[in-house]
């Protein structure tokens, strides 16, 4: 987790780590934290003592255990696979893959955008007033789809994590 060392707070905590002047509690963060974690957050809210090998809790591990598999059964896992790997399956012949374009359709005068795959879509209005005729349009800054926008020209993108954002696509309400 190389990216947490570009904060300086805790480049800091890590130095302080290495030369081992973190109190107890703050040491356990840079310690292996075990297969398995239960805490009493109502005792012990910053999670400081792990009760998974508590004997008297071990029908609460058991259970959680148990719908922790059935959970990964039923959506998949891919907590165990090396990030590197992970990567390698999404490429596209060693390429990341660009997000399909956004869809906009008119539905009763209002803009409905969709991704045919299901990514994030991004929004935002061009306006183009009488006095600006001539000129660029002017465009809003980017929005997240939420609903039907009310607007006479739009432009939307779809935008996938790990995937390159779409190409824009534009779209005028039609005239009635």
């Amino acid at each position: 987790m190389a990216y947490r060392d570009n904060l300086d707070m805790t480049r800091a905590w890590r130095s302080a780590f290495v030369s081992g002047t973190l109190p107890p509690h703050q040491n356990a963060w840079f310690l292996p934290t075990g297969r398995k974690q239960l805490y009493d957050l109502k005792e012990d809210p910053y999670e400081l003592n792990n009760l998974a090998q508590a004997p008297q809790l071990a029908h609460i591990v058991r259970s959680m255990d148990k719908a922790l598999n059935e959970f990964i059964d039923k959506v998949g896992d891919t907590g165990r696979e090396p990030e590197n790997k992970m990567r390698d399956r999404f490429l596209l012949a060693g390429e990341i893959p660009k997000t399909p374009p956004a869809q906009i359709t008119w539905i009763n005068g209002k803009a409905v955008i969709t991704s045919p795959i299901g990514a994030s879509v991004g929004y935002r209005i061009i306006s183009e007033s009488p006095a600006e005729a001539n000129s660029a349009t002017k465009a809003q800054s980017w929005e997240l789809y939420r609903q039907p926008i009310d607007a006479n020209t739009i432009e939307a993108k779809s935008v996938r994590y790990g995937w390159q954002a779409s190409d824009i696509t534009t779209s005028q309400r039609p005239r009635e």
